[in-house]
């Protein structure tokens, strides 16, 4: 097992990247909202967010709504932005011990098909694994009607940087489903671990922090305001692989599991290594919710006793975050170029 030292910050979860994609964020999650409240809740002043809402138009995600401007006070209207209908799709896959999800998401998010295949890897070689994901991607994106954007895998067991992966109940050392996959489907393809999706899938979810006030024109001193927090979430995940980590709004790191006598044991001791706000408890184990609530009565009897637990427990619910989340990441990281390396691939990248 690797030591919690080789275990890097995640490339892929690095949160909003740009203007651009704080703006995106910050509409995905409040829309509608006005470009006031996206100088508001940003760092950036008010002309660099003029031109990042402009570059998300013309990348046709975000649409004025001038049908929803609410009057308030004296003063020009503000027109409301959203994002607008999805311009293509994106597939996420999970693969499993024994089935893998597959879904296809708008680029709010929303899912708009879904699939389980009942395949077991370790009885395949990875080439006919991927022959028989294919043809279901393919109809899956067909019956949308619209073009496939990318593809994002999330799989059990450790990926290493080659994308290579690495899953004992997969029957896969090293194995390169990436590039397989990418002759067949010809879209740009991303691949994390579960563990380290289901990160991403939270982080997805968190408002980036809100900035200090910007100071005003001819004021020279800004009042004194407490440090910004940044919050901190551990996902402690326990299925057919097990792990942890911990992510923020522009951060994921997995972190090293050892060896310990419970789960109660591990989460105390994961919680008291990362102080975080919220733990995630996810993966088929807490599907006995005995055993969801001996973590949760530790943790309540212990310095983490204000912390929020929530639960993941079944088995759809974690694919479906997985799956969502990493073939969301590029366009949430950094929309505008997301977006036009799509319209540079069009005519290739449609199904």
């Amino acid at each position: 097992m690797r030591t919690e030292s080789s275990f890097s910050h995640s490339t892929i979860f690095t949160g909003p990247s740009n203007p651009a994609a704080l703006c995106l964020q910050l509409i995905r999650l409040k829309q509608p909202v006005t470009r006031t409240f996206l100088v508001d809740h940003s760092p950036h002043s008010q002309p660099t967010i003029t031109r990042a809402v402009l570059g998300l138009m013309g990348a046709q995600l975000v649409r004025e709504r001038p049908d929803k401007i609410m009057p308030i006070g004296p003063g020009r209207p503000k027109i409301p932005l959203e994002l607008t209908p999805s311009p293509w799709v994106h597939v996420g896959m999970a693969i499993g011990t024994k089935s893998t999800y597959l879904g296809v998401y708008g680029t709010r998010g929303q899912l708009l098909r879904e699939q389980f295949v009942e395949i077991s890897p370790a009885e395949h070689s990875v080439q006919n694994f991927v022959n028989e994901m294919v043809p279901h991607i393919i109809r899956m994106v067909s019956d949308s009607k619209l073009p496939l954007a990318n593809l994002g895998i999330s799989t059990s067991g450790i990926v290493d940087d080659h994308s290579l992966i690495t899953a004992a109940n997969l029957g896969w050392d090293h194995a390169d489903i990436v590039n397989p996959l990418h002759q067949a489907l010809d879209v740009p393809i991303t691949i994390a671990s579960v563990i380290e999706a289901i990160a991403g899938a939270e982080q997805h979810t968190q408002i980036p922090p809100k900035p200090a006030p910007k100071p005003r024109p001819n004021q020279k001193r800004l009042p004194k305001v407490p440090k910004v927090h940044e919050h901190r979430g551990l996902i402690f995940y326990v299925d057919d692989s097990i792990g942890a980590a911990v992510h923020t709004y522009n951060s994921v790191k997995l972190l090293e599991v050892g060896n310990y006598t419970s789960v109660e044991a591990a989460a105390m001791d994961l919680a008291s290594k990362t102080s975080p706000d919220t733990i995630v408890l996810a993966g088929s184990a807490f599907e006995n919710s005995a055993d969801a609530h001996a973590v949760g009565r530790a943790l309540r009897a212990s310095k983490h006793a204000n912390v929020e637990i929530r639960v993941i427990p079944t088995h759809i619910d974690n694919a479906r975050a997985a799956a969502r989340s990493v073939a969301l990441s590029g366009l949430l990281t950094d929309p505008i170029n997301f977006a036009k390396q799509i319209v540079t691939g069009s005519s290739q990248y449609a199904i």
